[in-house]
């Protein structure tokens, strides 16, 4: 019997947590509250900040020459979009299949999203559905990097050329992944990551801006200090950020919490990504056998970053049991919470931009329009997908665990459908 009607789980297992500091990154934090220096803004010890050292490091370690730490994901994907100095009312194309962070990251430039569909096996950017899209307003695209999934950077990138369009990659949920020998972040002209509590790289809240571009990359800086520039080599007990003067901006700093703990991370990124993907590689096999697929990744990926582990319930399997029902009933037999996709950001309950006064400034253009196109492939794929948190695959040695947990539920569809309705789960 299945768990949710009374009967014995399929797994008893304390799941790994997440977030989860490290004994580094415990000395670390421990070290920055005993300091007097809290803040880039605070006063220089004679070093770098922690949160320019994050930004180097990570940049680093994506491949790319410069980074600039953000207080938040959200913060990220504002600062780069700001950063390609677009004129008001200006299109970006958006993919259907994301969180709503990229279009209203959008709007607070004032500038206008656009939803495009996404590809069925990905999804991700589809340029076939995107190029239906384009007007003489349409200046660049986000490529979201989406749960497990990459986008077709090539494809991608073919087609913004082709249309004379700058490129953002979202990588909120892919940080490390590499396609083509390259991690994402180092394929379009700037690069938005995020790194608050469910992320794989996780604190609290936090993100990080990516560029090659020198010019852009001291744009993104002030931008993001208020105006300020870095000190190259800052003094002791001397300011480490000065008045730029040639860039108007805002305050979207990382502090030195954020960076201590995300410099004791990083080191661990690739490891925790091997340890995913042997659990990915036991699941994604049991699950092609029950006739339920993983979401799949274009040619070229050589490792994966799962933030989410993400895979398809077909209508046809279910027995007119609803997916909210199946995503229960799963929950239930493994211990941590199984839950459906969100609907694509046209028909998602969060995209409300004329609630926000300030937003209707741009509605000449039709700013709101552009989110409101049918996406038949992504409302299909939000229907029949299921999600889990990347946390319990850190348990690979009980991967099988959940395989037979999703198993029971597929075979036991008949007992389901018969009692009726059941609660979903909350997200984690």
């Amino acid at each position: 019997m299945l768990a949710i009607l009374g009967g014995v789980p399929a797994c008893h297992v304390d799941w790994p947590p997440w977030p989860r500091l490290s004994d580094e990154g415990q000395r670390r934090v421990n070290a920055v509250l005993r300091s007097d220096r809290w803040s880039v803004s605070g006063r220089s010890r004679g070093e770098k900040s922690l949160e320019r050292q994050f930004a180097e490091a990570f940049a680093a370690y994506c491949g790319s020459r410069h980074g600039v730490a953000t207080d938040h994901g959200s913060s990220s994907l504002a600062l780069a979009i700001e950063s390609l100095g677009l004129p008001a009312g200006a299109e970006i194309l958006v993919p259907a299949m994301t969180w709503v962070a990229p279009a209203t990251a959008v709007y607070e430039a004032n500038l206008v999203p656009v939803v495009v569909d996404v590809t069925a096996s990905t999804g991700c950017f589809d340029p076939a559905a995107a190029a239906v899209r384009l007007t003489d307003r349409t200046k660049a695209l986000i490529a979201v990097h989406h749960y497990r999934s990459l986008c077709d950077m090539p494809a991608v990138l073919d087609f913004a050329r082709g249309a004379g369009l700058a490129v953002i990659e979202d990588c909120a949920q892919a940080h490390g992944a590499m396609l083509n020998g390259r991690r994402v972040g180092t394929f379009g002209d700037v690069a938005a990551f995020s790194m608050q509590q469910g992320k794989v790289l996780a604190a609290g809240e936090g993100g990080a801006v990516l560029t090659d571009d020198a010019g852009r990359y001291d744009r993104l800086v002030q931008l993001r200090t208020d105006g300020r520039r870095y000190v190259e080599n800052p003094g002791f007990d001397s300011m480490e950020v000065v008045d730029g003067r040639s860039v108007m901006g805002t305050n979207r700093c990382m502090t030195e919490m954020q960076a201590a703990i995300l410099l004791s991370q990083l080191p661990l990124l690739d490891e925790q990504h091997a340890i995913r993907a042997k659990s990915c590689a036991i699941i994604g096999r049991r699950l092609e056998d029950l006739g339920l697929p993983p979401f799949g990744q274009p040619a070229g990926v050589e490792q994966e970053s799962v933030y989410k582990y993400a895979f398809r319930w077909p209508v046809e399997r279910r027995r007119g049991v609803g997916i909210e029902a199946i995503a229960a009933a799963i929950s239930a037999e493994v211990g941590f919470a199984v839950y459906r996709a969100d609907p694509p950001l046209n028909e998602h309950p969060l995209m409300r931009p004329w609630t926000r006064l300030r937003y209707r400034a741009i509605d000449s253009v039709g700013a709101f329009e552009g989110i409101q196109f049918d996406t038949p492939v992504a409302r299909e794929l939000a229907e029949q997908t299921l999600l889990f948190h990347h946390a319990p695959l850190l348990a690979p040695e009980h991967a099988a665990r959940i395989a037979d947990a999703i198993e029971k539920v597929a075979t036991s569809i008949d007992e389901l459908a018969a009692h009726g309705t059941i609660e979903a789960p909350d997200p984690d």
